[in-house]
């Protein structure tokens, strides 16, 4: 059996702009494609684990916590690094990785208060706790970050995705730019390499 294709250039260029637009698409904050790539993944939970920075960020705002608390990062990156050598994930990466979320943390958190302040911003109303509600929520998250991030360091390593990452942190809002580009740093890093 012997099948010829024939295409024609209107239909080409069709074919062409919308494989185009799915790619734009795919690179989009909040959008991932079903058949999405473990890079996909792992920057969509990035994504998820900063947009919980500004109820962390109200919470310190009423609290009058500050926003650095050592003794807690520590603890996340012990506990990162752990589970990191039981996933056979370099812990080092791992270690690196996660203080870049918890510096891109701090930013966002450091922004808003400051922000706030200058205002004379009344406290928040509805704020869900920190220790009960919002840390487990974070908590929760690590496991996922660290089982993407192992699958992603592969497709890092293949050309394009410095690409990638640009053309996703260049989507993000203004105001959490600067955050989101401080957690996708060892990536970029990797992406280099």
């Amino acid at each position: 059996m012997n099948l010829n294709f024939t295409i024609s250039r209107r239909g080409a260029l069709t074919f062409l702009a919308a494989a185009a637009g799915v790619a734009c698409l795919s690179t989009r904050p909040g959008f991932v494609l079903a058949a999405g790539t473990a890079l996909d993944t792992l920057l969509s939970l990035i994504g998820e684990r900063l947009a919980v920075m500004p109820g962390v960020a109200r919470h310190k705002y009423n609290s009058g916590a500050a926003v650095e608390d050592l003794p807690r990062e520590a603890q996340v990156i012990e506990a990162v690094t752990a589970q990191a050598v039981e996933a056979g994930l370099d812990k080092d990466v791992a270690a690196k990785f996660f203080q870049a979320q918890i510096d891109a943390s701090k930013m966002i958190q450091s922004e808003r208060i400051a922000a706030w302040k200058s205002e004379g911003h009344a406290p928040f109303t509805d704020v869900p706790d920190l220790k009960t509600v919002i840390r487990p929520k974070l908590d929760a998250l690590n496991p996922a970050m660290l089982a993407a991030l192992k699958d992603a360091l592969p497709e890092l390593r293949l050309g394009g995705a410095g690409a990638r990452l640009e053309a996703y942190a260049a989507g993000r809002s203004v105001e959490d730019q600067a955050a989101f580009r401080r957690a996708i740093a060892p990536l970029v890093v990797v992406a280099a390499s």
